[in-house]
C-alpha cells in the first residue's frame, strides 16, 4: 500500500526543478501512458483541480475503489497545472497492463467530445506535453512508446477519447520539440478563435500531415481551393504551418499555400 498520496501541485517550472532532483527509486518507470479523466470533465471543474479535489479523488481510489494507489499526475489547464498524486518512484494503478512499469497521467477533460485543439482543451495538452518532456528527458525514455490507455489489450475503456486519440503522432511530436528546446518550447499558438482559409494550389493538391514538418508523411491531399478550418498554426524553423480540419480530416499544412478569407 501507498497511501497516503502525494497530492502536490506544482507549476511547470516547479514541476521541472522537482523532478531535476526527483530521486528514482526503488523503482524506475520504463515509459508513460496517457489518459483523460471523463468525469470531471472540463465544464465540471472550471477553475482545474483544488487541492479538495485532489483529496476527494484519494478517497475515491482508497476506499471506494480499494486500489492501493492511483495514477501519478493529474494536469489541468489552470496553474498550478500539474498535480503529483502517486508516489513517481512506486508503481500506480491506472491501466493493467502498465501499471507494473509506466507512469500514469491523467489530464483534466472528457475528449470522447470535449476539444483538445482549442481553448481549454489546448491548454491542458499544452501542459501534458511540457510534464511528459520533462520526465522523459530525466529518465532517458523514447517518446515514440508513449501509450495512450485505450491501446491497453487488456482494457476496453476507451480512454482518452476519440478526439485526443485522433492527436497522438502529434502530441509525440511536441514532445519531442518540447525535450528539444531546454523547456523554452512555445508549441502551437492558437488564433482567438478558429478561421477560415482556402487551399491555394492551382493545377495540384495540397498534402495534409500528421505534426508541422515535412518530414511526417502525408495523411492527405486536398485539392485546389478546398475550404478549411483554422485551429491553431506554430513555426518550424522559417516555416509557419496552419493546425486545420476539413469534413473528417485534421492535421498541418504549410500556410504559404493558403488563402485566410477576411
Amino acid at each position: 500500500m501507498v497511501w497516503p498520496a502525494v497530492k502536490r501541485q506544482m507549476t511547470v517550472p516547479q514541476f521541472a526543478e522537482y523532478i531535476r532532483t526527483f530521486n528514482f527509486s526503488p523503482w524506475r518507470p520504463s515509459g508513460m501512458v496517457l489518459h483523460n479523466t471523463g468525469a470531471p470533465s472540463l465544464a465540471q471543474r472550471p477553475q482545474g483541480f483544488t487541492q479538495q479535489h485532489l483529496d476527494n479523488l484519494e478517497g475515491y481510489f482508497k476506499n471506494d475503489q480499494g486500489w492501493p494507489s492511483g495514477p501519478h499526475l493529474f494536469i489541468d489547464d489552470n496553474e498550478p497545472a500539474i498535480s503529483v498524486f502517486s508516489h513517481l518512484n512506486l508503481p500506480g494503478t491506472h491501466s493493467p497492463s502498465w501499471n507494473g512499469t509506466h507512469l500514469g497521467v491523467e489530464l483534466l477533460g472528457d475528449y470522447s467530445y470535449e476539444d483538445d485543439d482549442t481553448g481549454r482543451g489546448a491548454a491542458v495538452v499544452r501542459n501534458a506535453v511540457a510534464a511528459f518532456g520533462i520526465l522523459h528527458a530525466r529518465l532517458g525514455l523514447n517518446p515514440d512508446l508513449i501509450k495512450f490507455h485505450k491501446e491497453d489489450p487488456r482494457t476496453t475503456h476507451d480512454c482518452p477519447g476519440k478526439d485526443l486519440f485522433a492527436d497522438k503522432a502529434e502530441f509525440i511530436q511536441s514532445v519531442r520539440e518540447y525535450m528539444g528546446s531546454g523547456g523554452d518550447w512555445v508549441g502551437i499558438v492558437e488564433p482567438p478563435a478558429p478561421r477560415v482559409g482556402i487551399t491555394n494550389t492551382p493545377g495540384d493538391t495540397l498534402n495534409v500531415r500528421p505534426w508541422p514538418s515535412t518530414g511526417s508523411p502525408p495523411i492527405a491531399a486536398l485539392a485546389h481551393r478546398t475550404t478549411i478550418t483554422i485551429l491553431g498554426e506554430a513555426m518550424n524553423g522559417t516555416t509557419k504551418w496552419l493546425r486545420m480540419t476539413h469534413q473528417n480530416i485534421k492535421g498541418w499544412v504549410s500556410a504559404a499555400y493558403v488563402k485566410e478569407s477576411t
